[in-house]
């Protein structure tokens, strides 16, 4: 089954390979200007996002904890050679010498240091686990040093940025292109992480999925003879209709680029709902159901409420299918769960376990709730008339009724006492429902 944390490594997988690529150009060209930086810059996107791809694919705590501290370095990495390519694209050159730039770096490595080190505690406190589907992330408690590097970060970014915004606006008018994608590209992850870092509800790591767009960016340009100039120019030129007509191309690259992300979006959400849903009735499958019960079960034993579980089984569903067909069989299994869907509550959970079995769990509700939910939607399979080529017939089901954590102290119990008070109702007579009871299911009242 497709997992998003599945499709959020695919994205940082994918990010790390085009900042080594970008790299690997500025490289093959390092005797321009400036190829140093974007090769230092690129290849500390590779390590952060690379890092953070494996983060996400480990399991453990230990594994994640590695991988995050080399994250660190990928920023660290990122935010030194940033300041140093703006500065060298404003052409201070009284401040892109060697020294001024480890002077300039001291801060963010001693951060950098601390992060690795995390002494007495004071960059994260601990971790603490957070289940995303199958996946278990352990999320780092902030401390007062992460707080610091934050800001040592963000202001170093930051003043990098104002520098380029210079430049920009104290440029020729033809040479205010050559800055833009340098803007652009270095604007797109430092908004995402600014917005993020200060919202209510925070998306960890959206900033390194950013890059993928700046990669992106610096690799077009890379390609066209845009990024290096002997020149030492970010963008050559040869005059404005030409840079207008590579910025409209530009623009339109970025819009194929959102085309191509939104519909593979749409395709892993398809691929998603093929995966965890059943592709006749459109109800959840057994196993998505897997994922539900392991948080509805949790949040019984966490506030004390029951949880009740209904299975449901089709009273002599063979006879239909050799009577009427199989494809009225199918009609017959699409008109039950129509039935459940409508008249179940929105938290309730409906699943096709299989054949012409389905299973309903309902959260907070106690065996009388159960059953009177039972006998309503019994009554109405019953009393609904099923219309397939011609003919008319109806079904009857039987349903048995457990509670968690009085007949089960686990879902798998619970599900099972569930299947015994069935075969009990079964037993009676079918078309009945029955609740477990120990050893000795009861049979529901009808509803007056």
């Amino acid at each position: 089954m497709i997992q998003l944390v599945d499709l959020y490594v695919f994205v940082l997988a994918i990010t790390a390979i085009l900042a080594l690529v970008v790299a690997f150009g500025a490289w093959t060209q390092r005797k321009t200007a400036r190829a140093w930086s974007v090769v230092v810059l690129m290849l500390g996107v590779n390590l952060w996002c690379g890092a953070e791809a494996a983060m996400w694919s480990s399991q453990s705590l230990p594994l994640q904890a590695f991988w995050l501290k080399l994250t660190y370095i990928g920023v660290s990495v990122v935010t030194v050679a940033f300041i140093a390519f703006s500065l060298e694209i404003a052409e201070y050159d009284e401040w892109h010498t060697p020294r001024r730039i480890a002077l300039i770096s001291l801060p963010q490595v001693v951060l950098c240091l601390m992060a690795l080190a995390n002494p007495r505690g004071l960059f994260y406190t601990g971790y603490t686990p957070q289940r995303i589907g199958l996946y278990i992330h352990y999320v780092a408690q902030n401390g007062p040093l992460f707080w610091v590097y934050i800001a040592v970060a963000y202001g170093t970014m930051l003043v990098g940025l104002v520098v380029i915004f210079h430049a920009h606006y104290t440029s020729a008018t033809a040479n205010r292109a050559q800055t833009r994608i340098v803007l652009l590209a270095a604007l797109l992850p430092f908004v995402a992480s600014l917005l993020n870092q200060f919202s209510s509800t925070q998306v960890e790591g959206i900033e390194s999925t950013a890059f993928f767009a700046t990669g992106a960016i610096f690799l077009y340009a890379l390609v066209r003879g845009q990024l290096l100039h002997p020149s030492g120019h970010i963008v050559t030129v040869q005059d404005i209709l030409e840079a207008e007509r590579r910025e409209h191309a530009l623009k339109a690259t970025n819009r194929e680029l959102g085309d191509e992300l939104e519909a593979s979006k749409d395709r892993a959400d398809r691929l998603y709902d093929q995966a965890t849903h059943d592709a006749l009735t459109n109800l959840s499958n057994r196993r998505a159901l897997e994922d539900d019960l392991v948080r509805e079960v949790a949040r019984s034993q966490r506030t004390g409420a029951p949880l009740a579980f209904l299975m449901f089984d089709l009273d002599d569903f063979k006879p239909v299918n050799d009577t009427y067909s199989h494809l009225a069989g199918d009609a017959a299994l699409r008109m039950v769960s129509e039935i459940l869907l409508r008249g179940s509550r929105q938290e309730d959970i409906m699943c096709r376990w299989g054949g012409d079995e389905f299973l309903v769990v309902m959260p907070g509700a106690d065996a009388d709730g159960a059953c009177r939910r039972a006998e309503e939607l019994r009554r109405e399979i019953a009393s609904t008339l099923i219309r397939y080529d011609g003919s008319e017939f109806s079904i009857t089901t039987t349903i048995g009724i457990s509670v968690f954590p009085t007949h089960g102290d686990t879902s798998e119990l619970a599900i099972l006492a569930a299947d015994r008070a069935l075969l009990f109702a079964k037993e009676a007579g079918g078309n009945l429902s029955a609740v477990a009871n120990g050893a000795s299911p009861s049979i529901c009242k009808p509803n007056r």
